[in-house]
């Protein structure tokens, strides 16, 4: 299921973003703009020095320069600028997004406890399926490899309760604890690339500045560290950027912007994490483009992370995707999810 905005990028997977030098996917021809003639001043939505120390500037419409002085070098596109009309619409129904399906609402609050019986049953498979949260899967493993191999595979996982996955996998089951619950378990081999990965998204979210993410589930991890947990995204935006979840190698967590500002919030709590134990996740991020926003993260009811800094991309930003799982891990692992909750307000 791809997601519809226009001037997609290829971004399915996450990766490091903005390295040594700028590398972005662009939609127009490249363009310079001599001296005196860079774009006005005040329709930039973010301003920012690269690894090397030059300075950048993000127009409004989504376009990328170095600026040296008065003059300015056309270096790509981050956005479309057309996302927000493309993507949303807002009537006597409330906020919607387009989806596969058509136009449908965003939830302001969303809860799962997974008690289903079939894995499909999570999913947005129709017009009908405004109330269901879930609208994606992502795999990377060394069966699946390509954009192709991993859209067959969600083809055969949303039609088939059956479906095999050849290696990482998504699927119902026991919970190793309590036989009378039932949890979503994902499983990953060791990669053949850099990362292997299995995850469950949905865009049937939105979170703009000054807005406040709070998100809680419990989880139960075996295998490997490091492992992200939690991404929260912008999927209109070159390579995704939002703020990702990541159990360290020494079973710390750690809030890291995967954007522009790569600003990371750590747990200075050390060995907060234990294998093959449940623990209670809470996430609160109030989104801003400015150093005034704050993250606070808790496990097991216990503050392990609190900060401020800037947790949006840009001003304009739109936080569309809630993605878990194993989002990205360098060996095998299991995780176990259960009791999710996503909201606006505090839970």
């Amino acid at each position: 299921m791809h997601l519809h905005y226009i001037c997609r990028m290829n971004t399915r997977h996450l990766l490091p973003l903005f390295g040594s030098i700028l590398m972005l996917a662009s939609c127009n021809k490249s363009e310079n703009y001599s001296s005196g003639n860079c774009p006005d001043y005040v329709a930039i939505v973010r301003e920012y020095a690269n690894s090397e120390g030059k300075p950048y500037v993000i127009y409004k419409d989504g376009r990328i320069f170095e600026r040296l002085a008065q003059d300015c070098y056309f270096k790509g596109t981050y956005f479309d600028k057309n996302f927000k009309q493309t993507n949303y619409t807002n009537d006597t129904n409330g906020l919607q997004v387009l989806t596969d399906y058509g136009f449908m609402p965003v939830f302001e609050e969303f809860r799962d406890s997974f008690n289903y019986s079939e894995f499909p049953e999570l999913f947005t498979l129709t017009e009908n399926d405004t109330a269901k949260f879930w609208t994606g899967i992502s795999v990377h493993s060394p069966a699946v490899q390509t954009d192709m191999q991993e859209d067959a595979l969600q083809a055969c996982a949303f039609s088939d309760p059956n479906c095999a996955f050849p290696d990482n996998s998504i699927a119902l089951t026991t919970d190793p604890q309590d036989a009378s619950n039932t949890v979503l378990k994902f499983s990953v081999v060791p990669p053949s690339d850099s990362i292997t990965s299995a995850s469950i998204w949905s865009n049937k979210v939105y979170f703009e500045r000054f807005d406040d993410l709070y998100v809680r589930f419990r989880a139960r991890v075996s295998g490997a560290y490091p492992m992200t947990i939690a991404s929260f995204e912008n999927t209109y935006f070159d390579g995704k950027p939002g703020p990702r979840l990541e159990l360290t190698s020494g079973g710390q967590l750690k809030l890291t912007n995967r954007f522009i500002v790569n600003e990371v919030f750590s747990s200075n709590v050390v060995g907060t994490i234990q294998q093959n134990e449940w623990f209670t996740v809470d996430i609160h991020i109030r989104y801003e483009s400015t150093s005034s926003g704050e993250v606070q993260v808790s496990v097991n009811g216990g503050q392990v992370i609190y900060d401020t800094g800037i947790t949006l991309p840009t001003s304009n930003s739109i936080q569309d995707v809630v993605r878990l799982g194993i989002i990205e891990a360098t060996a095998a692992g299991v995780l176990f999810l259960d009791d999710l909750q996503v909201s606006h307000e505090p839970l």
